[in-house]
Order: C-alpha cells, then structure tokens, then sequence
C-alpha cells in the first residue's frame, strides 16, 4: 500500500456527514458525468472499508469502471475531495477566505475588471486585519498597487501609499516580533519535548534562555498576538518549576484574554480548546476541584467543528477525568471509564498524535495498578515500553522502567523481575539517566529478590519510605514523584492495606487541609 492510497484513505474516514454529501454535490457539479461517476464510486469503495486492506481492494473492485486506470482515477479523487474541502468551508475560515479574494482578484484582474477586483482586496484587507494576519496586508498592498498602476488611478494610488506610510513600521514591527515570538515559542516547544521536566541545572537553564529571549524581544505595547505569544513561552518556563501555582496564573490569563476576543476565538478555536485542557491539568495537579469540574464543562460543551476537534474532546475530557479520578485515589471509578476510553482509543485512535497515545497508555497502567489490576496494568505498560521511541517521550519510557518492577512485585514474578532488574540498570547507567529516585527503586528491588521469592519485610518499606521522604523536595526528582505516588504504596505495604485506601485517604485529608 502506498503511501499515497493510504493518505486517500485516511482522509476519507475523516469527512464529516455533512462533507460527503457536499462531496458528492460538488463532484456531480464540477466534472463530466464519467468522472463523477468514476469518483463516486472509487469514493464510496473506499468509504465502505473499516480497515485498508490493498489486497481485499483490489479483489473487490476489479470489475468497476475506476479500476482499469485506478492510479490516475485516485490522484483525481483525491483533487476533488480537497476542492470540495476547501469550497465548503471556505466562509468559516477568514484565512481562507482572504486566499479566496486574492485568488479571485487575480482572475478578474487578468480580465481587466477592475472596479469588481478592487472590491475582492478591500474586502481581503478588512479580514486580515481582524484577524492581525500582518502577512496577508503585505501581499495585499502590493496587488493593490499593481492594480492602481494598470488601471492608471492615479488618485487610489496616492491613497494607498499614505496609508502604507502611514501603517508601515507599526507592520513592519508586528511581522518581525510575531515571527520572531513563534520561532522562540517552537523552541520552547522543543525543549519541552526533548527534556521534559528539568532534573539538572544545565537542563534548566534551556528554558531560562527561552524566557529572557522572549523577554528582550516584547515591546511595552504587545499585540494581542504577541501578548499570546509571551504567555505560551512562560507556559513553557514554568511548566518546568515543581510548583505549579504560577504555572496555573499564567493558563488562566491565557484564557481569560483568548475570551475577551470573539474573534480570535471564532478563528482559532483549537487552540483555546487545548488551552483549556492546559488549564485543568494546572487546576487538578494543585487540587482545586471545583475549578476543574468548571474547566471540564467548557471542555464537554465546547463545539465540535470538524474531527479534530471531536477526537481532541473525547482525548482532554477522559484524559483528564481519569488523571482526576488517579490523584483522588478513585481506582474504582476508573473501571467503570476504562471500556468507554479504550473503545474510544480504538475508534479514534489512527488520529491520535503519539503523545495521547502515550497519555492514555500511562493513565490505563496507572488505573489498573491501583485496582489491583495488575495483568491489565502490565498490557500497557508493555505498551509504552514496546512504542519507545516512535511514540513514548524519554522520561515516561524511563518511568515505565521503573514502574513494570513494581508489577512484577506485586505479581510476585521473580524470573521476569530479575531479567527487567539487570536490564533497567543497565540502561539507566548507559544512559547517565540513573537519578536519585530510580536508583532507590532499583535496589530495593534488588532486595526483594530473595531465595524463597519476591517479597520484602516491613523494616525494609519502612526504610525505603524513609529514603523517598528525603528525596521528595529535591527538585531534579519531581518528574518520576508526578508519575506514581512512590510514597503511598509504600504506605499501603507498612499498613498492610490496600493502594487505593491510602490514596482515597491522602487526598480527603488534602481536601479538608484546604
């Protein structure tokens, strides 16, 4: 299967209801009655299919009209879908829009109608600056020009360039600092990616570099985008702090700006969704239900405008009720979630971006975990740890590590215990990735290997409690105590009670403490 026919395919699947039906109008408008029905019928061929199969397809269609030249018959298709894509929404994206008077400005201009033309670029210069795309105002300008000159309008002409004057280091000025902004906000994306949270020094002082960058660059009167901009890069700065309390001030001045704007928020309404998502992860890591309940809500309510949006949904709505229910010590609850989220996975999952893939992985090991799950909750750490690196982030892959040895002491798997034992610190030595935290898991693991099985007495918790209480403020150490509550199972061991008890428990005193 090419890459090509597989990409036809995908995106199939991604049509709304309403878009195939505008599909299949469009097409019987805007080809010969053999072509639409060639398109049609390749379309509803592959429409019909749940998974690609390239063997299956070929058995199946042989005998249509598409097959005999099905290469050019698919290239076609494939036209077509995106013209038709791009017509049926092109009134609800302004950027398209502005694409759409542009286009058509040049095609009445090569027909010398210039009264209508100028018309299409007064229009497309109104919507650029609504939306502040600064780059549009650009190239409208110059057509503009072009168009006065050709026309001889010598008056229009005037009026544009003082105007251009007028506007022209304030344009000047935005296009530079937005750029430069966006570039240091991929940076920071970047960053974030390839360290995570910061557990040495020189770690950290990537994203301070980040931050003054940004810093030097602002002017005392951002734009709005520029104002966005700034926010997202300290987003990114203190996202690498243990305390998360500025981090959650710096999401909620996000948003409350994105919803003083409607009209940001009607173009780029993706974007405030995933804001949203950032927000309650910040609201549930400080402990503030009721914000998150409210948080969620938007989440719930928030209108699906294409699949993208949909999928993004269903991935921030059960993504963060199951972080939710974990921290609360819910384990319970999570089970009766698990079958919705993991239809869900299935259903949704071929557009999954590899880091929801690995979210759900790690909350489904959690949650099993706690429900003393412990064959379902070694599936999917299994999963993250077989998808390293293509779709596992290093420092859930160094987590997952550590994680399967404790699934194994419960199981009580002393031959798989001890392979994974060697095997874990041989790679955290190779890797210099051997902190604090994991080396303390490691050996007591090693402990626990005894000649009668897998087990340790409550001398040795308790002093395996002792060792994790003292690393538990180091700052270079709370990436792995974000991922597991190290500190409760050994609890839930010295008691001889269940993890999830101990958790329920921590968290009704953290509520009432409040």
């Amino acid at each position: 299967m090419s890459m090509y026919e597989s990409g036809l395919f995908e995106l199939i699947k991604t049509l709304s209801k309403t878009e195939k039906r505008y599909f299949k109008k469009y097409s019987g408008l805007h080809n010969s009655a053999k072509h639409h029905s060639h398109a049609s019928l390749l379309f509803d061929a592959f429409e019909k299919m749940p998974e690609y199969d390239h063997d299956k397809f070929k058995a199946q269609n042989k005998s249509k009209p598409f097959y005999k030249n099905l290469a050019s018959e698919k290239q076609h298709l494939m036209k077509v879908i995106l013209q038709s894509l791009n017509e049926y929404h092109r009134n609800n994206n302004k950027k398209t829009t502005v694409h759409f008077h542009l286009n058509t400005f040049e095609l009445l201009f090569q027909k010398r109608q210039y009264k209508i033309a100028e018309k299409h670029l007064v229009k497309a210069l109104q919507l650029s600056h609504d939306s502040g795309n600064t780059m549009y105002v650009f190239e409208i300008y110059k057509a503009l020009g072009k168009l006065y000159q050709h026309s001889g309008n010598l008056e229009k002409m005037k009026q544009m360039l003082d105007k251009v004057k007028h506007e022209e280091k304030e344009l000047f000025t935005s296009l530079e600092k937005e750029f430069k902004l966006s570039m240091i906000e991929f940076k920071s994306y970047y960053v974030s990616r390839k360290i995570g949270y910061p557990r040495t020094k020189k770690a950290h002082s990537e994203y301070e570099e980040l931050l003054k960058s940004s810093s030097s660059i602002a002017r005392k009167t951002p734009s709005f985008k520029e104002k966005l901009s700034l926010l997202t890069i300290k987003n990114f700065y203190y996202d690498s702090f243990p305390d998360k309390t500025p981090l959650m001030k710096i999401r909620e001045e996000w948003i409350k700006l994105a919803e003083a704007n409607e009209k940001y928020l009607a173009d780029n309404s993706m974007q405030y969704l995933v804001s949203l998502n950032n927000l309650v992860n910040s609201y549930d890591e400080l402990g503030m239900v009721n914000e998150v309940e409210k948080t969620l809500e938007k989440i719930i309510q928030h209108p699906h405008k294409n699949l993208d949006e949909e999928v993004r949904t269903f991935i921030y709505y059960y993504n963060l009720k199951l972080t939710s229910l974990i921290n609360a010590g819910s384990f319970d609850q999570c089970l009766t979630l698990f079958p919705l989220a993991e239809n869900g996975l299935n259903k949704f999952g071929r557009w999954f971006h590899p880091e929801y893939k690995l979210s759900f992985r790690y909350l489904f090991s959690y949650g099993y975990f706690g429900a003393q799950k412990f064959q379902q909750a070694l599936k999917w750490v299994n999963e993250i740890i077989i998808n390293y690196p293509n779709e596992t982030l290093e420092e859930f892959y160094n987590f997952a590590r550590i994680f399967i040895l404790l699934i194994y002491f419960e199981l009580g798997y002393d031959g798989l215990l001890a392979s994974d034992l060697r095997s874990a610190n041989r790679y955290f030595n190779k890797q210099k990735k051997l902190f604090a935290l994991e080396k303390t898991i490691l050996d007591f693991m090693k402990t626990a290997l005894k000649p009668e099985g897998v087990g340790a007495t409550k001398t040795e918790f308790i002093e395996l409690k002792r060792k994790i209480k003292q690393l538990k403020n180091s700052p270079f150490e709370q990436h792995l105590f974000n991922l597991f509550d190290w500190e409760s199972w050994v609890d839930s061991k010295i008691h001889e009670t269940s993890f999830e008890k101990i958790m329920k428990e921590k968290n009704q005193k953290q509520i009432a403490g409040r």
